[in-house]
């Protein structure tokens, strides 16, 4: 009997192959971001283990660094597993970064920056052909000559380089690793959810203080309520609550679960009320400002014109109903930190001044810079202020010199380009949401987290692709092919507008 040999799949046979293959088989961590009573179970564990870890201070405690460490390596290096799992660990990594400093976890300082970093590094290296465009590229060779030039001037540079040169490393990192990313909705929601879970842990020490600590309140950012560094702290919440946000404002679909909405618009209300509790400002500045760009451009979308109506309402209950008994908490001082009535400077918290240094400086050393890490120490002795930079972009020109002024014009390069590759309106609104708010976390906190080097890399990636599976079944077979296991992970859903 003659046996016919099997033809092979053409594109759509193969997408849908690839489809059923998913469906049998939802991958672990899928079936955990998706579950709102998983979500509840996690957050709750994460407040007991920032809580139990900052009054006891137990050595295991570096368990929880290694072990998402290395659970995100076994997923960027295995072949098998689609390279958007090793995102949703380094984007916990990224949310646990703050909790770790807050709470005094044994894990060493930079180590979210390392961490994500590391894993995301190996997932862009996985692929036998790793794409590198130009202006990443351009941007990290501007910023070696720097790095060098404290090699040659110091010879404990660990200090120096550790905090400045991360930064800037691991924005490199995530934009050349999301820039071959096409991500679905139900993606960027698991990314968003997997960041959060960890900041519940934040939030919850914040309240907790706020309950049960006789608190001082003063016109200053209170870093007795935040239990560490208030900045650092504002900025952790403001994007989990931001992220949580942008989830119910355009990346919901009607087939979602009321719970997961529901449950998303509570743990981001709870969350700006700890920001506000921590009286740092630039937190919920960006994340102000990102929330209002990214509703503008969803206005372009008909279908969740009602979302951003809700939104707005909410807005104002806020401020009409909870904020109102935020301020008798701290006897009025929460309405005074969040007015205009202070002066410039205190508005600033001296950044004015630091910038204005900066500036001196490369004025002063155009050509090199002063080299990584060293502004601090050269404005200590030419001003008499030591303090660290709060803002990259004159510390990349005091810092890296004419190089610095390079860096900064290729960023603004690079998030053009991450604004004009998107396919959906969907995209287009948060890749410029999440622009501004790593553009503008950078103006107040530097690079002091990894946080903004998210933001702007997740920028990168083409956003909310969703797609059916007539439109797979007619685009060219290079367009349906395993790209980082794009279509392996993916069920079909609907197309969003």
């Amino acid at each position: 009997m003659n046996v016919q040999q099997a033809k092979p799949l053409n594109a759509r046979e193969r997408a849908i192959a690839l489809k059923q293959q998913h469906d049998q088989r939802a991958f672990w961590l899928d079936v955990v971001l998706d579950s709102p009573v998983l979500l509840v179970i996690l957050g709750a564990a994460h407040f007991a283990l920032a809580f139990y870890v900052r009054e006891s201070q137990p050595g295991w405690s570096a368990l929880h660094s290694l072990i998402p460490l290395a659970v995100g390596l076994y997923f960027a290096t295995n072949r098998r597993i689609p390279v958007i799992y090793a995102a949703y660990i380094a984007a916990y990594i990224a949310g646990c970064e703050v909790m770790w400093r807050q709470n005094e976890f044994a894990t060493f300082w930079e180590s979210g920056k390392y961490f994500s970093s590391l894993i995301l590094f190996a997932a862009w290296l996985r692929d036998k052909k790793p794409k590198l465009t130009w202006a990443p590229a351009l941007y990290l060779l501007f910023l070696l000559p720097g790095i060098l030039l404290t090699v040659v001037q110091l010879f404990d540079v660990k200090s120096m380089l550790s905090s400045n040169a991360t930064g800037p490393l691991s924005l490199f990192v995530m934009v050349v690793f999301f820039s071959t990313q096409r991500l679905t909705s139900s993606e960027i929601r698991r990314l968003f959810t997997a960041f959060a879970l960890p900041v519940v842990g934040i939030a919850g020490i914040v309240i907790y203080r706020v309950n049960n600590l006789d608190i001082t309140w003063t016109g200053d950012s209170n870093n007795e309520v935040s239990g560490f560094g208030a900045n650092q702290i504002s900025s952790a919440l403001s994007m989990a609550w931001f992220f949580l946000a942008a989830m119910t404002l355009g990346f919901f679909s009607g087939r979602e679960r009321l719970l997961n909405y529901a449950l998303a618009v509570g743990v981001a209300i709870w969350m700006v009320v700890a920001t506000f509790f921590t009286f740092s400002r630039g937190g919920l500045i960006g994340s102000g400002a990102a929330l209002i760009v990214m509703m503008v451009l969803m206005l372009g979308v008909p279908s969740r014109r009602m979302a951003v109506a809700f939104a707005l309402a909410g807005v104002a209950l806020f401020s009409a109903i909870i904020f109102p008994s935020l301020d008798n908490t701290t006897q009025g001082r929460m309405a005074s930190r969040f007015s205009a009535e202070s002066t410039d400077e205190d508005l600033t918290t001296h950044r004015a001044r630091l910038i204005q240094q900066e500036i001196q400086v490369f004025l002063k050393y155009p050509i090199t810079g002063v080299g990584v890490g060293q502004g601090k120490a050269v404005r200590d002795a030419e001003f008499d202020f030591l303090s660290s930079s709060h803002t990259e972009y004159t510390r990349l020109l005091a810092e890296h010199g004419i190089l610095g002024l390079g860096a900064n014009i290729v960023l603004v390069i690079i998030v053009i380009q991450a604004i004009r590759k998107q396919e959906t309106w969907q995209g287009r609104a948060l890749s410029a949401a999440l622009i501004a708010w790593g553009l503008i976390y950078m103006t107040h906190s530097a690079t002091r987290t990894v946080e903004p080097s998210l933001a702007i890399g997740l920028a990168c990636a083409a956003l909310a692709v969703d797609r059916t599976e007539s439109a797979v079944a007619k685009a060219e077979p290079r367009d349906v092919s395993l790209h980082q296991g794009a279509l392996a992970r993916k069920r079909a859903e609907p197309i969003t507008p």
